[in-house]
């Protein structure tokens, strides 16, 4: 079986995301990988930005926050 060394999941903020993130701890867990989560959410005007990012990165926290203990996660928000 190949062996991943790093996992990207790609949120999509817009549907549960409990199932595949749960794949991808257990997937990253089993294969002893780094995992990263991104979201990347659409260009908004700089009046904005901050707490558009900040709402997006804690709705990730809190997507994460059971698995915290299991493995490090790393989290990034983008927009693009």
């Amino acid at each position: 079986m190949k062996v991943f060394k790093n996992i990207l999941y790609v949120a999509e903020p817009t549907v549960d995301q409990s199932a595949a993130v749960e794949r991808a701890v257990t997937l990253a867990e089993n294969n002893q990988s780094k995992l990263t989560i991104i979201d990347v959410f659409p260009p908004v005007a700089d009046d904005y930005r901050a707490n558009t990012m900040d709402y997006h990165k804690n709705t990730l926290e809190s997507v994460i926050a059971p698995y915290r203990k299991r493995l490090e996660i790393r989290l990034d928000v983008m927009m693009g």
